[in-house]
């Protein structure tokens, strides 16, 4: 099989794009969320245009929207769960991030 012409997963975020340092802990943050796998991040990542560290300032039926939108099981919940643990979550990833 032939992965050569295979489309990247992701955009590649530019590291000295400002926002590269807040793209890295907030997906570190939503990664370390319990019920928020693989499918959630991408459904997110897609939705803000690459720009996680947006995810954190989106009203809690806007994530919904866009999670029903992406098909992810129990949106409303993860929504509520993203915007209730929003500052644990980034504090912990910034924390890890330093290491």
């Amino acid at each position: 099989m032939d992965y050569n012409k295979q489309l990247p997963l992701f955009n590649i975020v530019e590291p000295t794009s400002p926002s590269s340092e807040e793209n890295e802990i907030s997906l570190l943050a939503l990664s370390a969320m319990p019920g928020i796998g693989f499918a959630t991040v991408r459904a997110l990542f897609k939705a803000f245009n690459a720009n996680l560290s947006e995810v954190w300032n989106t009203d809690e039926n806007k994530l919904q929207e866009y999670l029903q939108r992406a098909k992810i099981p129990q949106s409303s919940n993860l929504a509520q769960q993203i915007k209730e643990q929003s500052q644990r979550v980034l504090g912990l990833a910034r924390k890890r991030k330093l290491f």
